[in-house]
């Protein structure tokens, strides 16, 4: 039996390589076995009489049992890992095998020469480990590590270590040095080996405080266990060894069998990468603070009572050691305190910086950029001197994160900060926001200084950006606001008025930068009137549907109706739908609101056909509604409730609804068809006008902008174009905007058969369309 025994070295958390092993046999058998080999140490060691020769035989073989499982598994641990881990892995199954030689080694010696031998050659290769041991604690720590977080480990790890071997001098230490029939080898072992358990529990214990993720790591706790097992038995070994004489049968020795199956279970947990309950690692991250935050002062306290518990005259070598660790851990606490409050005021300076920066850019957030606007305004009152602030938006920045993911919508946004940057001067700020706004304050800046400011962000945001291994174009839309000096929140009215200004460039093209006017102020005040309006009008009835005739050129009779749809606000008056449709759309009241269209449209139309009139019905349908999940099964029930044929419905749409996904929406108008509807394509010419998309389409008519049929009979070769394309593809075509006979003759000659306009009739309540049926006023060609 040697006198002590030496196995260290924690691990990072695995990472797994290519391929990963299924849960076998010898996974599941080893570390069961050398549980069953510590617990039957500990069972023979607490009831079986024996003599001392025996005893020692039989410890070193439980030892030898136990251990054997943790090397095997150790060596099949590292074939799962990669990288730092492997490497400690492989560290940690030699230092357990050399173990394992050296126990068998000395056990033999033993058996040999029938006594126990001790120290031996075995101590001193146990003892060389302890590098090894040192080197695997420190390389268990698997998150990032600063030079603050170095630098305080290592103070905590040697004031541990300081206050251990000062108490381990007291009690132990100098006691055994005081014995004179000792040899120096068994002296060296007396020392050498506590001290080698001192570090490891110094390493353990400020690895835990300083770095408590580890706890939610089930290898890292089975590591620490065995090694606490291990210094354990140490420790007790030293005691008895030093009070009673060696007792070989102790139950305590079993805590080394005991370490040596924890191993082998550490290695099949970093094998299987379990984790502890999530609460457990919570709770003990908030101990290790608390206990970081008074450990320099437990550690002085600590030697200090172990000083005052000294013994009296014959004490002296003791308390020579004790004063001295007294001394050491003093110091250390001196310097472990004042690293504390350096680390506490950088802690302050950190927050403040986060708290004032956006932490993805680097730029000024909000409530920063804020308070700098409010501070500029006031200097700027007191000077009389001009400040300017750029509202600036990213044009279309979803389609980055979409299709090239949220890291390089990430890049582009650290990118354009930087490019902010570069554009204006070293006192001029730069904040971000919100997600893809910014904002650019610039001091001492007049309207000009502005503008050419405002001219240089616009172009250096439409150079590329290089997102996702690949060059991206991009685009911005700037507001530009100076401060009025005669505003009472000078700094809010800036935001305000840049902001407006940045969204009248988005309304009308982008990439571009506009300075804020007046009417701007008007037009967003005659928005939010209409958004709030808007809100309920369905409910309170304030919509309608009026009709307007499409007909026959050449005989001049009605085939169809388009639905146009109508508001009558009672605070508002009679409201344009170009003004109030956009923001039905924006705010997705269309899809409601349009389903209301579709079927009062039906219903109206089930009416002419009950007197007599053989007309369709054209209904406008918004991206937003072609778009909508259910909008077939829409259509699907409004002609089932009202009883209409679907050959009566024409859903008109424009082309960027259908183009914005050429496959599922020809999937849809596919559907539709088989309902009986036609469909429509409106305001041909003014959007893609893709003949590639046009032959893929399900589309049964055409109808032609007023803005190519108001140049008739001028310029008559678009509609010449269009009206070949038609007939090809066998397409039926509506002229729009047809206000006199003039441009209706052009486009009989041209082969137009159908025309829709204020020549004809402006667009109808639903209750004068029976007269207009009954009575045709439209003359036929020729009369």
């Amino acid at each position: 039996m040697t006198v002590f025994r030496r196995s260290a070295s924690i691990l990072p958390a695995p990472h797994p390589v290519g391929r990963t092993e299924r849960p076998d046999q010898i996974r599941q058998i080893l570390p069961m076995f050398a549980l069953l080999v510590a617990a039957g140490h500990f069972l023979w060691a607490l009831f079986a009489p024996r003599g001392q020769l025996a005893e020692v035989h039989f410890g070193n073989s439980m030892y030898v049992l136990a251990f054997v499982p943790g090397a095997i598994l150790a060596w099949r641990t590292c074939r799962s890992l990669d990288g730092r881990a492997r490497r400690t892995w492989q560290v940690f199954a030699l230092m357990l095998s050399v173990w394992v030689a050296a126990q068998a080694a000395s056990g033999w010696i033993e058996w040999t020469l029938q006594r126990n031998v001790s120290p031996t050659f075995s101590d001193a290769a146990f003892l060389f480990f302890l590098p090894f041991v040192c080197f695997g604690f420190a390389r268990y720590r698997t998150h990032s590590r600063t030079t603050g977080s170095r630098l305080g480990f290592t103070l905590d790890t040697m004031m541990v270590t300081t206050a251990a071997a000062t108490a381990y001098w007291h009690f132990f230490t100098a006691e055994a040095l005081h014995d004179a029939s000792r040899s120096w080898t068994a002296l060296v072992a007396a020392i050498a080996f506590p001290a080698a358990d001192l570090v490891t529990f110094a390493l353990l214990f400020s690895t835990l405080l300083w770095y408590p993720r580890n706890i939610a790591s089930r290898e890292f706790v089975l590591v620490s266990a065995a090694l606490a097992a291990y210094v354990a038995a140490d420790v007790s070994y030293q005691y008895l060894l030093l009070t009673h004489g060696v007792t070989w049968s102790h139950p305590t020795n079993a805590l080394w069998s005991l370490s040596g199956a924890l191993f082998a279970f550490a290695a099949v947990a970093a094998q299987q990468r379990n984790r502890t309950q999530r609460g457990w690692h919570d709770i003990w991250q908030e101990r290790a603070k608390d206990t970081l935050s008074i450990l320099p002062h437990l550690g002085l306290l600590a030697v200090i009572a172990v000083l005052v518990s000294g013994p009296g005259d014959d004490g002296m070598l003791r308390r020579i050691g004790v004063t001295i660790g007294v001394i050491l851990v003093a110091l250390l606490a001196l310097l472990r305190t004042t690293f504390a409050q350096m680390q506490e005021r950088h802690l302050q300076r950190l927050l403040v910086q986060q708290a004032r920066h956006d932490a993805l850019t680097g730029a000024l957030n909000r409530d920063a950029l804020t308070q700098h606007a409010r501070d500029a305004a006031i200097e700027a009152r007191t000077r009389a001197t001009p400040l300017a602030l750029l509202a600036v938006n990213l044009d279309h920045f979803k389609l980055i994160n979409h299709s090239l993911g949220q890291a390089a919508g990430d890049v582009a946004l650290r990118e354009t900060a930087k490019r902010l940057k570069g554009c204006v001067h070293s006192d001029d700020i730069v904040g971000r926001v919100a997600g893809d706004e910014f904002t650019v304050l610039l001091r001492g800046a007049g309207p000009d200084e502005a503008r050419r400011v405002a001219a240089t962000v616009v172009e250096a945001l439409a150079r590329p950006f290089e997102l996702g291994g690949g060059a991206v174009v991009m685009s911005a839309s700037v507001g530009i606001a100076m401060l009025d000096l005669r505003a009472a929140d000078g700094a809010g009215m800036l935001f305000y008025q840049a902001d407006l200004a940045m969204r009248e460039v988005k309304q009308h093209g982008r990439n571009a930068w506009r300075a804020y006017e007046e009417r701007l102020e008007a037009g967003a005040h005659r928005r939010l009137q209409l958004e709030t309006h808007l809100a309920g009008a369905l409910e309170r009835g304030e919509f309608s549907v009026h009709y307007q005739p499409i007909v026959d050129l050449v005989s001049g009779r009605t085939r169809s109706l388009e639905a146009l749809l109508r508001w009558s606000s009672p605070e508002l008056g009679t409201v344009s739908p170009a003004e109030f449709v956009p923001v039905l759309e924006q705010r997705s009241l269309i899809v409601k609101v349009g389903a209301w269209v579709l079927r009062e449209a039906l219903r109206r139309v089930g009416e002419w056909h009950a007197a007599g009139h053989d007309v369709t019905v054209s209904v406008n349908v918004s991206s937003l509604q072609f778009q909508h999940g259910d909008f077939v099964e829409l259509v699907r029930c409004a002609l089932r409730d009202t009883g209409v044929s679907g050959s009566a419905l024409v859903l008109e749409l424009t082309e960027s609804a259908l183009i914005a996904d050429a496959d599922e929406g020809n999937a849809t108008l596919c559907a539709l068809r088989t309902l009986g509807a036609r469909v429509s394509l409106d305001d041909f010419g003014t959007g893609y006008s893709s003949l590639s998309y046009l032959h893929r389409l399900s589309v049964d008519k055409l109808k032609i902008d007023k803005s190519f049929v108001q140049i008739l009979p001028g310029d008559c070769a678009f509609m010449e174009v269009i009206m070949r394309l038609t007939s090809h593809l066998r397409l039926e075509c509506v002229a729009e905007g047809v206000e006199s006979e003039a441009q209706r003759e052009t486009l009989l000659q041209l082969g137009c058969p159908f025309g829709q306009g204020f020549l004809f009739s402006r667009p109808l309540p639903a209750d004068m369309i029976l007269a207009f049926l009954d009575d045709i006023r439209i003359p036929p060609r020729g009369n």
